[in-house]
């Protein structure tokens, strides 16, 4: 049944009770009051408080649970084993915190930081630890901090301060900005500590005292002192601010009395009184009404509304009928969503009598749990109501099916509707049409329907293999949602798997090395390419010499004297690293990577000057570009294949570098090339690949743009710290020619750079 209570002049009395079959040890409520959890140490519950509906969690397995706290809506309880689990919207979530503790006790939260109080491993009394929300982890310095008593019965955060109870005359307060701990210094004895009033904004902290009545705790002192100590009562053991009185649990009895200053003054004289039929343990304040649980894991609603009990909602032939009972007679409307919501109807109900109120289908209904709102004199209950509507029918258009080597490819965008679940894919070759189906589909005879089943995203692309290549295929879709229920099977599309053909094969490159042992296969790896490279350096004793001293020549510099008696290094070295764009000649290339697009690459070079004239270089480039293979018929397949280049090359050439801050310096040179290549792709789940490597040549020219003249104490802090004399902002163009036969990197290359001169 779902309750839900209106506001009305009259006393307040409980509205509703029931039974959580459990005993609860802890009652915390979320921001928006939306809900309201009840905490035991085997079974925890949730209070939905628009309908009053009551979810069992057990958020800890067959561990025990101990405390909780909301954090953005999400509720967080902790653990036996020192770790803490969240519960949001039915789903729990465990070991999201785990701390360097034990048995948790009880959580809090503010700003930003979980505080929980846990029992430590190595035994002693209670620590306080203090967890970042963001990046979960423990807060050093005084934390974890420990308290100054053994035992816990209840906390709360007042001020800046965690006050926490510890039965009888105990007291503990912990300092949330530092960590350090401290107890109660002197004060009554003769009580029995129990619940911490709720009061954030407080300046003391209020303290259910047993028969000792009412403990206000002195923050600034540490000292406690009865607060309210009336000979009538006989145990206070639960309080709450509320309705402008704070309420005390005595016994049996729920008594209401003034209240002022946060809570520093209590007036003597008993305003309400409500009885029940066990002592109370814990209560929560909301807006209109006051919870509460008993020890014998009951718990109930107090307020002054009226009660309205909606007992059944049920549609036929498009009318909806909402049967209801109130304790109060008056008129009500019905509304979807709540009381801003549409109208729906609206009556006069009279009390305690079923009051019947028929509509048609509301507009604005969405797919899943909508809201329908009763009210009457301010006071409401809730029903859901759950629409299941079919899944649309998908509509796939004829690009949708893309042709690979030996499978298939299909794209679609996914249905709109938060319910889809997964869609079921129906694969024949076999021609079939979408009106052959009202349910289901052709049998599954080439693949299963386990592997024909996706779970649903928003965009959906999926491979369908091993297939056929050469055999025509047929293919439709049906979306199935959360429930089971199948949509529409879409309309059907064919497409016909065809062998693919990377740039090697287009190119009828078998791979291997030039001026190397010739490998048909790369199982040695991509890395053993470089000791291909030594054998070419190691061949040619001028190329290795040049590489040494372009890339590790940092030797003695030679000095000269320029025009003004100044001593400068004859040699010196510079580094750039620059960032290529490369369009092949190679047909093959462009058929797989676009005759458009620009391969694309970063470079590293290292250099040797003389006079900041003649230089000499060595430089390793890693380019790598993912493209789509080519079929038979020249169009693109669905496979994909990856090619990787690291371009080695040796270069001589000038620098029209005649004075000191030269702005614009242009340059030129030539060399070698030794390029290392590889490709990737996949045939089924088998990852396949090809590589080798091609000689040639190339040459460049372009110009240097003197940076430090833009800001020059940034460069003379370079200089200083890293001995960079000169940076440049540097912009070439490349012709190079590579390779001989089979698979061609000619082309050409556009690079922009930074180079640092030593």
């Amino acid at each position: 049944m779902i309750y839900f209570l209106a506001w009305a002049v009259q006393a307040q009395e409980v509205s509703f009770s029931g039974s959580l079959g459990s005993t609860i040890d802890d009652v915390v409520i979320s921001a928006d009051a939306s809900e309201v959890a009840f905490i035991g140490s085997n079974t925890s519950h949730v209070l939905a408080t628009d309908t009053w509906q009551v979810t069992e969690v057990t958020a800890c397995g067959v561990l025990a649970m101990g405390g909780g706290v909301y954090i953005e809506e999400k509720l967080y309880i902790g653990c036996d084993d020192g770790t803490v689990s969240a519960y949001y919207n039915g789903t729990v979530t465990q070991n999201v915190f785990t701390l360097d503790g034990a048995t948790v006790l009880g959580l809090w939260s503010d700003n930003d930081l979980l505080y929980v109080l846990a029992e430590s491993d190595s035994g002693g009394n209670p620590r306080v630890h203090a967890i970042d929300i963001e990046t979960k982890q423990e807060s050093s310095g005084n934390y974890p901090s420990t308290l100054g008593y053994s035992g816990y019965t209840d906390a709360e955060i007042i001020g800046n301060y965690l006050i926490i109870s510890q039965g009888n005359a105990s007291v503990s307060k912990v300092d949330l900005s530092s960590g350090a701990a401290s107890r109660d210094n002197q004060g009554p004895t003769a009580v029995s500590q129990s619940d911490v009033l709720n009061e954030p904004s407080g300046t003391n902290a209020l303290i259910a005292g047993g028969d000792g009545g009412i403990v206000r705790f002195l923050t600034a002192s540490n000292d406690t002192q009865y607060a309210l100590n009336l000979a009538t009562w006989t145990d206070i053991t639960a309080l709450a601010i509320w309705d402008d009185y704070i309420w005390l649990a005595d016994g049996q009895t729920l008594r209401a009395h003034d209240v002022s200053g946060f809570g520093a003054t209590i007036g003597t004289e008993e305003r309400e009184s409500i009885d029940l039929e066990s002592p109370v343990l814990e209560m929560v304040a909301l807006e209109e009404h006051l919870v509460y649980v008993a020890a014998d894991g009951t718990y109930g609603i107090v307020g002054d509304l009226p009660w309205i009990e909606i007992s059944t909602l049920e549609v036929d032939s498009g009318i909806y009928t909402l049967e209801f009972v109130s304790d109060t007679a008056g008129d009500f409307s019905v509304y979807l969503g709540d009381e801003s919501g549409t109208e729906l109807g609206s009556g006069t109900a009279e009390a305690n009598e079923t009051t019947k109120v028929a509509f048609d289908e509301p507009t604005g209904l969405i797919e899943g749990d909508n809201r329908i709102w009763v009210q009457l004199a301010g006071g409401h209950d809730a029903i859901m109501l759950t629409v299941d509507n079919p899944p649309e029918a998908i509509v796939l258009a004829e690009t949708a099916l893309a042709s690979g080597n030996q499978k298939l490819t299909l794209s679609f965008e996914g249905l709109s509707a938060v319910d889809i679940a997964s869609y079921q894919i129906y694969l024949t070759t076999e021609v079939f049409s979408a009106s052959d189906y009202t349910t289901g589909g052709p049998e599954f005879s080439v693949l299963s329907e386990e592997a024909l089943l996706f779970a649903a995203s928003a965009s959906m692309v999926v491979d369908l293999y091993p297939l056929e290549n050469h055999t025509q295929y047929y293919l439709g879709v049906r979306a199935i949602d959360s429930a089971g229920t199948e949509g529409p099977m879409s309309n059907v599309i064919n497409a016909e798997p065809k062998p693919s053909y990377n740039v090697s094969s287009l190119s009828n490159e078998s791979g291997g090395f030039e001026g190397c042992s010739h490998t048909q296969k790369s199982g040695l790896g991509f890395f053993l390419l470089l000791g291909c490279a030594g054998l070419i350096f190691r061949r040619n004793s001028l190329m290795a010499v040049l590489f040494a001293i372009s890339f590790f020549g940092m030797g003695t510099p030679a000095y000269a004297a320029d025009t003004f008696g100044e001593h400068k290094p004859v040699f010196s070295n510079a580094v750039l690293i620059d960032y290529s764009m490369t369009k092949f000649d190679s047909g093959a290339i462009q058929s797989v990577f676009g005759s458009e697009s620009l391969f694309p690459g970063v470079n590293l070079t290292a250099s040797l000057q003389a006079l900041r004239v003649f230089e000499i270089s060595s430089s390793l480039g890693v380019w790598r570009q993912t493209g789509l293979m080519v079929q038979e018929d020249g169009t693109s397949s669905s496979d994909e294949e990856t090619m990787m280049i690291a371009p080695l090359q040796l270069s001589a050439g000038l620098r029209v570098h005649i004075f000191d801050d030269q702005i614009i310096v242009p340059f030129a040179s030539s060399g070698i090339d030794y390029w290392l290549w590889k490709e990737n792709w996949k045939e089924g789940e088998v990852e396949m690949d090809v590589s080798g490597g091609k000689a040639g040549w190339h040459y460049r020219f372009g110009v240097e743009l003197l940076l430090d003249l833009f800001d020059k104490s940034s460069a003379s802090m370079l200089d200083v710290r890293y001995q960079i004399k000169d940076t440049y902002l540097t912009f070439a163009y490349q012709k190079q020619s590579v390779g001989t036969e089979g698979l061609l990197f000619d082309g050409e290359s556009y690079l922009v750079g930074l180079r640092m001169q030593y």
